[in-house]
């Protein structure tokens, strides 16, 4: 979008504080965290940043920290501010080296598929939790052979296979949501 000439792109879906890259003329802000969900208490889903925009003859950003508590958000105190801040630069100067990034995505990625996989292949949280902690995953690995992971594999990377099962789960949900 940038090389197309936006000035500021700003991403968003990981409900935690991402990061932000100067890219060519333009800005990309990588997630601004979580504002109303409260899934998880830790800090990444507690804390957020509001982006400000200042145009004059041109865009810039300030980051404004806030924390979201029992009652709601309020900004940050200087503490959590400074720490916020400084955990956000970091993590803007780590994206800048690519073997950084796809070792830390190939790392979350083994860590999360085996959530994903239970998911498609109908285990509910207790079986999920028998599979994970008892019989190490066996029914997993017989589950999930080559065969249905190349399956699963190809729904989710052909764009009209994608579309058709968004689609019908999409349709799905409605029709449960209806019923009840």
């Amino acid at each position: 979008m940038v090389e197309k000439g936006a000035d500021l792109v700003v991403t968003q879906h990981s409900h935690c504080i991402g990061c932000f890259e100067n890219y060519k003329d333009g800005t990309i802000i990588y997630g601004q965290g979580n504002f109303i969900f409260d899934k998880y208490n830790n800090e990444y889903w507690n804390t957020s940043l509001i982006i400000r925009l200042k145009i004059e003859d041109s865009i810039s950003v300030d980051y404004v920290p806030i924390i979201r508590t029992d009652k709601g958000v309020k900004l940050a105190n200087l503490s959590e501010s400074n720490k916020i801040m400084k955990d956000f630069y970091n993590r803007s100067k780590e994206i800048l080296d690519s073997e950084f990034v796809e070792k830390h995505y190939e790392e979350f990625a083994k860590k999360y598929v085996e959530n994903y996989l239970r998911t498609f292949v109908g285990f509910g949280k207790w079986l999920s939790r028998i599979d994970r902690y008892l019989l190490k995953s066996l029914l997993m690995k017989k589950k999930c052979n080559k065969k249905r992971l190349l399956a699963v594999q190809n729904y989710i990377e052909c764009e009209a296979h994608r579309e058709l099962v968004i689609k019908g789960i999409s349709i799905m949900n409605k029709k449960k949501v209806m019923n009840k």
